[in-house]
């Protein structure tokens, strides 16, 4: 059996730590790999201007990097890093898994739905019906300040 190549798109939130533990503990009883990886947004192209980190600074990409780095130590996890610079996170996230030859991807989700989900689109929901390999989504639980 081969080994799992586990992706895990990473934001800084609830869920995306609990997507982390979970990627982390199947892969200490798999085996396999983890990457973990965190969208920066840039602009759309454009013909009057070219994306470029969407307006980051080269030392505020280096912070990102510092802080998913010191994130990934705390929390235990054996993983490489990477900073996608992307105008869509779902493609990035759908390319980088392609690149990486994931066989799964391990993503928090917030959970939203309706009106909300129409406005704000779901990364998660883009790479559940279009990933190549499976997704499996955490939601962190809500909080009493949590609307709905």
């Amino acid at each position: 059996m081969n080994k799992p190549h586990v992706l895990v798109p990473y934001d800084f939130s609830a869920a995306a730590d609990l997507a982390l533990a979970w990627a982390r503990d199947y892969v200490r009883a798999a085996g396999g790999t983890i990457h973990v990886v965190h969208v920066v947004p840039t602009s759309a192209p454009s013909l009057v201007s070219m994306p470029s980190g969407g307006g980051a600074t080269p030392g505020e990409l280096e912070r990102i990097s510092a802080d998913l780095a010191q994130r990934i130590n705390e929390r235990h996890v054996n993983a490489t890093t990477e900073l996608l610079l992307s105008p869509s996170p779902s493609t990035a996230i759908g390319k980088s898994a392609d690149e990486h030859k994931a066989t799964l991807i391990v993503m928090g989700t917030e959970g939203r739905s309706g009106i909300a989900r129409l406005a704000l689109g779901s990364v998660a929901d883009y790479l559940v019906r279009n990933a190549k390999c499976p997704v499996v989504t955490m939601r962190a639980p809500k909080s009493d300040d949590d609307e709905g």
